[in-house]
């Protein structure tokens, strides 16, 4: 009787196995934004009438510190009036030009005083380069969405970069549209510290009072613990305010409040119910804002519901303004329900391709806010926001808040 000797079987040898996942795609995405950084189209030299590619060529503009203009501008003076203890609202194009920033705005600020924090680490730059290092920024704060999200570290690295192919992301580069993204996504991954999530969340309502309403499916699910993260943060951003000049708040309350009005009843303000006002009138709003509560009360305990809500109720919204619906737009067009991934889809598509600013543009933002709500309103489960876990009712009863 013979003995069968055991086969031997070739192997690569182990190093020529890569290690690490997605390495080749960290250096895809470092290559793609060198390229978007080296390109030889100059920034827009004009926001009258851009096109949705200009987001992308604003963005690598102020990579460069090249950048025309930004939003973030307004931030930048209101952070150095209050370290001065100047009025951290005046007239905004006389205050852009003590700045070297050509930018003829009439009105005042229209975000309140605890936003300007968030400008104070680069308040001493001079602003093109305030404006660079915070586009570097906000490029971190991409790859750590990412992260947030589920992605490991050489994904979020490879792909974070890459999120500036979609203009609501791109025009958010000088803005501060991508720290309230960021707080949505880290609160979520935090859902069960609810210290921390509440505390994520207040950073959010310092900048945006909206962004708060993420407290409810918290609440609902009685974390108490969030009330008090959120009360601290918000209450620490108060006080270091009060600290820096005691009259920020107040002229908020006069100057900051009617720029803000004047704002809302603008034309091309692209927030759903303001919109819905302007266009069809008020039975129109009051419609709208029923077909908010809806959607939140289909699946009250849904985090991207309530994601979905804090822009379907901003009083103003530009094309930035739709970055913060990412999470949830992803989520949907993954859903194996047609119509809903349906709808998600014909969302992306809108805000991928209209005009970012102007009366047109406000018609389409409007509509993908109203089209990503009729998703969820469809959607007959939770809906997952972790981008690498499968839709299954398993994975989306351990992962929903």
């Amino acid at each position: 009787m013979q003995i069968a000797k055991p086969m031997l079987r070739l192997r690569w040898p182990a190093p020529m196995r890569p290690s690490r996942p997605y390495v080749g795609g960290a250096l895809v995405g470092a290559v793609v934004l060198a390229l978007v950084l080296v390109q030889s189209s100059p920034s827009p030299s004009q926001m009258n009438n851009p096109a949705p590619t200009d987001g992308v060529r604003e963005a690598a503009a102020a990579l460069r510190a090249d950048g025309f203009r930004a939003d973030f501008a307004q931030d930048y003076v209101g952070a150095g009036a209050l370290v001065a203890r100047d009025d951290p609202y005046p007239a905004l194009g006389p205050a852009f030009a003590k700045v070297g920033l050509i930018w003829p705005v009439p009105a005042s600020s229209t975000h309140p005083p605890t936003a300007f924090l968030a400008a104070l680490p680069v308040a001493a730059f001079r602003w093109p380069v305030a404006y660079a290092v915070w586009a570097w920024l906000m490029i971190a704060t991409l790859v750590i969405v990412l992260w947030a999200l589920g992605a490991g570290g050489p994904r979020a690295l490879a792909f974070g970069p890459l999120l500036l192919l979609w203009p609501p992301i791109a025009w958010s580069i000088g803005q501060l549209t991508l720290i309230l993204l960021l707080t949505l996504c880290l609160a979520w991954r935090w859902r069960d510290r609810p210290i921390c999530a509440g505390a994520v969340i207040g950073v959010a309502a310092v900048v945006k009072l909206v962004p708060a309403l993420l407290l409810v499916p918290l609440i609902l699910r009685r974390r108490w613990g969030a009330l008090a993260g959120f009360a601290a943060v918000t209450a620490g951003a108060i006080l270091a305010v009060a600290a820096l000049d005691p009259r920020a708040l107040s002229d908020y309350l006069t100057a900051g409040r009617e720029a803000s009005r004047a704002t809302i009843a603008r034309s091309d303000n692209g927030a759903l119910l303001p919109w819905l006002g302007h266009v069809h009138g008020w039975p129109a709003a009051i419609a709208g804002a029923v077909f908010v509560v809806l959607v939140v009360a289909r699946r009250p305990f849904s985090w991207a519901h309530w994601s979905w809500a804090t822009v379907a109720l901003l009083p103003i919204a530009w094309v930035y303004s739709l970055a913060v619906l990412g999470p949830v737009l992803v989520a949907t067009a993954r859903s194996k329900q047609l119509l809903v991934g349906a709808l998600a889809l014909l969302a992306i598509a809108y805000s991928t391709i209209a005009p970012p600013y102007g009366d047109t543009a406000a018609h389409y933002q409007a509509a993908i806010v109203a089209l990503t709500g009729l998703a969820l309103l469809a959607a007959r489960r939770d809906l997952n926001l972790d981008l690498t876990a499968a839709e299954s009712p398993v994975a989306v009863a351990e992962t929903d808040i």
